[in-house]
């Protein structure tokens, strides 16, 4: 999921394991907790290249094991000098505002343009203020202890890779003892549905004393949307999943395995994709469609055929690993290939080249050399991105034709 959505679910956390003992300090700490497992995209720069990077991306920093160990280290510095007097003074306070809003600037620029970077940082530092630095409505703040702690950043940081196993991209939940993907497929990376009830209820509590059962209640509430959500996200998934598997055998198409996830900010309209001998059937429905089937399926060629040079390359290997196997091969020219990962469907319903897909790599030879990038897909234009939202939108609201 997208930061801001684990920044929610890790505040929670932390007001629900320690809000009545720390106020809304408790939100600020567990917001950061949210927010630890995703800083492997800062590590994975530093000391990889861009594909092992993107292979160390929801890797060993999302794992189960990482969730119980870091903590255990974690939480013993702070606790030791959380309940010192000097800590909450407020240049202290005013420290901590600075070095937490750069680690939720740095992430977010890694994921959207510049102004969306400033924007949402923006916000951060505003509700940090209210969280951290203002004084607490209720006054003083009570000791803590180490148990506190670990159950806070224990809770926000398992509950991270727990929320990203419901999207596409897959979670190396059993790292370091496996690199198996999880992925459940039943929500978007980005959708809002989820995380703005749950903010709401995040900033009604912020203003709430911190021993009071109406601050209570809000937690709940937000939590109990989360949950409630995910739920009805997971009823959308079976349903999706057996009307398309209805629809293969209604259009008559053989198909081994297939793959259905929501499209961008909603989880209305889905995408599927079944992988054939040698073709792959792709097609969209939206939950508010009025056939009970897929319909205009596109079916294009299976090709993953590549030079034994560019196959045996330990970079190159990695994209197949990360689509499942959900992929397609196009020979540019001579020197370069376009591996295309099919799992998160394409801009548009109709397939007219391998451009068309989402998820894309160049793979070249340079000086004999095979490097590997990440193709930039995104709208280059906030009137092209617009249009593009408009369309999923009005595919999402259903067809009747």
């Amino acid at each position: 999921m997208d930061s801001l959505t684990q920044m929610v679910l890790g505040a929670a956390c932390g007001e629900l394991v320690a809000g009545k003992k720390m106020g809304n300090r408790a939100l600020a700490w567990g917001a950061l907790g949210g927010t630890i497992p995703d800083l492997d995209v800062f590590v994975g720069k530093l000391f990889f290249n861009e594909i092992q990077a993107f292979a160390f991306h929801r890797g060993v920093m999302h794992s189960l094991f990482f969730a119980v160990l870091f903590p255990l280290l974690f939480s013993y510095p702070i606790w030791k000098v959380y309940d010192k007097s000097w800590v909450h003074e407020r240049n202290y306070k005013l420290i901590f505002l600075i070095l937490w809003a750069g680690v939720g600037g740095y992430l977010i620029f890694s994921a959207t343009n510049i102004f969306a970077a400033v924007l949402l940082v923006g916000l951060c530092i505003f509700f940090l203020w209210r969280f951290y630095y203002s004084t607490n409505k209720s006054g003083t703040i009570d000791k803590t202890t180490y148990k506190d702690w670990y159950l806070l950043f224990f809770l926000s940081i398992f509950t991270h890779p727990l929320l990203d196993c419901c999207t596409a991209y897959g979670t190396q939940l059993f790292q370091p003892f496996s690199d198996y993907r999880v992925s459940w497929n039943i929500i978007s990376v980005v959708d809002p549905l989820y995380t703005v009830p749950f903010l709401i209820s995040l900033i009604v509590v912020s203003f709430s004393v911190r021993i009071s059962n109406f601050r209570r209640k809000w937690l709940i509430f937000g939590l109990s949307w989360s949950v409630f959500y995910l739920f009805l996200t997971s009823i959308n998934y079976f349903y999706v999943k057996n009307t398309f598997k209805k629809s293969l055998d209604k259009a008559g198409y053989k198909y081994n395995r297939l793959v259905i996830s929501p499209t961008l900010l909603n989880n209305f309209y889905w995408r599927g994709v079944a992988e054939g001998d040698s073709e792959y059937y792709y097609a969209g429905y939206s939950i508010f469609d009025c056939s009970d089937y897929f319909e205009n399926f596109t079916v294009f060629p299976k090709k993953q055929n590549i030079p034994p040079e560019y196959a045996n390359n330990k970079d190159f290997q990695v994209l197949p690993w990360f689509a499942n196997g959900f992929y397609i091969i196009s020979e540019i020219n001579e020197n370069k290939y376009q591996f295309s990962d099919l799992r998160y469907g394409m801009f548009t319903d109709k397939y007219t080249s391998d451009d068309n897909f989402i998820f894309t790599f160049d793979v070249e030879k340079v000086n004999g050399e095979i490097k590997i990038s990440e193709k930039d897909t995104r709208p280059k234009d906030s009137k092209s991105g617009m249009k593009m939202l408009k369309s999923i939108w009005e595919r999402a609201k259903g067809r009747c034709d």
